[in-house]
């Protein structure tokens, strides 16, 4: 076995854990949107969980990534990118009580970075969000 495929089977696992709990997070802020009419909050405490586990993982990843440079390929840092993002715009959104529009299109343009990720990891693609 290769390096870089040793390399990617460790990685890939933290990379769909990231996105699962991602797609988690962003399901919920979906839902506190969609009720924000009928008055219905959402699990605060569930919301900050997700979230928290969401950038642990791809903390994980993101050092797993830095330590090894057989894994130096455009789309992991891509994927860091746009984490990244959407991590700053949710915390700073929620901090200052604006909306979370940005947060949503972030979570969109992550969604196509772990896409892009999972062609080279040879991972199933996460829907993008309608």
């Amino acid at each position: 076995m290769d390096t870089f495929s040793y390399h990617k089977e460790n990685i890939a696992r933290l990379a769909v854990d990231t996105m699962l709990y991602s797609e988690n997070f962003h399901e919920l802020l979906s839902e506190e949107l969609d009720s924000a009419f009928g008055g219905k909050k959402i699990n605060e405490h569930m919301l900050f969980a997700y979230h928290s586990t969401a950038y642990s993982t791809f903390m994980a990843f993101k050092l797993y990534y830095l330590q090894n440079s057989e894994l130096s390929h455009s789309e992991f840092e891509h994927f860091i990118e746009c984490f990244e993002r959407f991590n700053r715009e949710f915390l700073s959104s929620r901090s200052t009580s604006h909306s979370m529009q940005h947060t949503f299109l972030y979570y969109g343009e992550l969604v196509t970075a772990f896409n892009e990720l999972a062609n080279l990891l040879h991972l199933k693609h996460f829907e993008l969000p309608k």
